[in-house]
């Protein structure tokens, strides 16, 4: 809903309480009562001078029922319509403040146009980064180089096809986002990541059941990508 009919919305809402409460005001009004009736004196009417007088009887005086005084019954009426007045217009003023915020919170749906697409790793460059990994961690005379540069090698792929990295994202979660996104078992993903922070950061080389697992980490996570593919086709 656009800014504009949120606004008229809310104009509305606000003329209608307005309304509400004159007509409120309107309705609770004390009636004027009419304690009196005028009784004007008929004016003298002239004497003919060769008639006889003749005296015009009393009228009756008119009965009027008893009027109310004002006491204490209407300025209670008076105390418990101001009452409901103020009370009523709280709740309309409480209904716009409530409707106000639904309609603020309400978003216009995205346009088409403007979603984006999550680019995907190609998956047939990852078997052959993986394949080369198998190959290298046994054979390289220095295995962590090996393990360092298979995941590296995840790491550009991801990069290269366009798929996004959060600020607080290390390398690691980068390589095992992507890996999960091809249904490879998070097991292997997370002990390869391991395998290469330990390859990494320390001084020391892997050792053979080190270099074991590692391996043994890449081929399951090739087994479990080529199944995928299969799958797929």
């Amino acid at each position: 809903m656009s800014t504009r009919t949120r606004t008229s919305a809310i104009a509305a809402l606000v003329g209608c309480a307005v309304c509400a409460g004159v007509v409120a005001v309107s309705a609770l009004a004390a009636p004027v009562w009419i304690t009196s009736m005028p009784n004007p004196t008929p004016a003298e009417q002239p004497r003919a001078t060769d008639a006889p007088d003749v005296q015009t009887p009393p009228s009756d005086p008119i009965d009027l029922p008893a009027a109310s005084d004002g006491g204490v019954g209407d300025g209670t009426l008076g105390v418990v319509g101001l009452i409901l007045v103020v009370l009523m217009c709280i709740a309309v003023v409480l209904a716009i403040a409530r409707a106000a915020r639904i309609l603020a919170s309400r978003q216009a749906p995205e346009p088409i146009d403007g979603v984006i697409v999550q680019s995907t790793v190609d998956v047939g460059q990852v078997q052959d980064v993986l394949r080369h990994a198998q190959e290298r961690i046994m054979t390289d005379d220095d295995p962590n180089i090996a393990v360092i540069r298979c995941w590296e090698s995840l790491e550009a792929l991801g990069a290269s096809a366009g798929v996004p990295r959060s600020e607080s994202e290390t390398a690691s979660e980068y390589v095992i986002g992507i890996l999960a996104a091809m249904d490879v078992p998070r097991a292997p993903a997370e002990q390869l990541a391991r395998l290469y922070g330990r390859a990494l950061f320390s001084s020391e080389r892997l050792d053979a059941r080190a270099v074991d697992d590692a391996r043994e980490c890449v081929t399951r996570i090739a087994t479990a990508i080529s199944a995928t593919r299969a799958g797929s086709a």
